[in-house]
C-alpha cells in the first residue's frame, strides 16, 4: 500500500516518531496503547486479534472508510516489518478476532501507563498539531471530492 493513499501519512510518522520517545520499550508490548492512540487522535477503530506467523495477540487500527488496517507496532514481531503498516483487511499478517477485539475495547483509558490523555496532550504540544473539529475521514472524503 502506498503511502500516498493515506490522507493522513504524515501524521502517523508523527505519532510513530512520538511514542518511540515516550512509551518504553516501544514498540513492544505497545500495540494496545498505540491503537488507543490513533483512536483518539485519528478516529480510527481499535482492532484485536492475532500476528498471524507467531499467533500472538495483537491491537492495531482500522481505517473503516479506506478499508485499510494502520499498524503502527508490528515491527515488535521481526525488524525486517516497516515502521508503519498500510495493509487491506485480507493480508497474511494480521487476522482480527470478535472476542479479543471486545476485550481489548473493555480496557479502559486508566489501565494505560502512561495515560492516553497525557500522551495526546503532550503529542500536541510536541507537534503543534491542534485537534480536528472533524476527524480525518470527513477530510479524506472531501479531498476525494476535489
Amino acid at each position: 500500500m502506498a503511502e500516498n493513499e493515506v490522507p493522513y501519512y504524515e501524521e502517523l510518522v508523527n505519532i510513530r516518531s512520538f511514542l518511540e520517545k515516550n512509551l518504553e520499550n516501544f514498540p513492544t508490548l505497545r500495540c494496545q496503547h498505540t491503537a488507543r492512540f490513533l483512536k483518539k487522535e485519528l478516529g480510527l477503530k481499535e482492532v484485536a486479534g492475532y500476528y498471524i506467523p507467531l499467533q500472538d495477540y495483537h491491537a492495531w487500527s482500522y481505517d473503516s472508510e479506506l478499508k485499510l488496517y494502520i499498524d503502527l507496532t508490528m515491527d515488535q514481531f521481526s525488524q525486517t516489518h516497516n515502521k508503519i503498516i498500510i495493509l487491506p483487511v485480507e493480508n497474511i499478517w494480521l487476522k482480527s478476532h470478535p472476542n479479543l477485539t471486545s476485550n481489548h475495547l473493555m480496557t479502559p483509558d486508566s489501565h494505560f501507563e502512561p495515560k492516553i490523555e497525557y500522551l495526546l496532550n503532550r503529542f500536541k504540544e510536541e507537534y503543534k498539531i491542534r485537534k480536528p473539529t472533524q476527524n480525518y475521514q470527513t477530510l479524506s472524503s472531501k479531498l476525494q471530492k476535489l
